[in-house]
């Protein structure tokens, strides 16, 4: 978990400091419309470290899965709809652009993914360092 995490770590920083490259490269169309594209790369920017919490996450799923613990990876995208729909309802209205609090909330979900299963990996001894 350890190499794992650090991997995503440098593949997180590369995606963010190349995030222009990354949307140009998905969608290529955005280009045209300057606002739009650079309000994409942004979004990318916010939202690309959320590789490193799913990715986690999932290791943490497939260990407890492992060890016959399948309600708190079941349970864990519940907290990324919750984190959506609290961003959309009452924080998007405050934000000069919107949009932002779910790109934003992309990554508050990806944590709170992670740490919900924490407890569920401490009963079995196998928390990450």
């Amino acid at each position: 978990s350890t190499v794992l995490a650090w991997m995503l770590a440098v593949v997180s920083v590369v995606g963010v400091a190349g995030a222009s490259w990354v949307v140009y490269g998905v969608a290529s169309g955005l280009r045209a419309d300057g606002q739009a594209f650079a309000l994409a790369v942004t979004m990318t920017r916010i939202m690309f470290p959320y590789i490193i919490f799913i990715s986690l996450t999932t290791l943490a799923a497939g260990v407890l899965n492992t060890y016959g613990k399948f309600s708190l990876p079941a349970f864990a995208p519940v907290l990324l709809n919750i984190v959506f729909i609290v961003a959309a309802v009452f924080v998007a209205p405050h934000m000069k652009v919107p949009v932002y609090a779910l790109a934003w909330a992309v990554i508050v979900g990806g944590v709170l993914q992670f740490v919900a299963q924490l407890p569920g990996l401490r009963k079995i001894d196998m928390v990450p360092l």
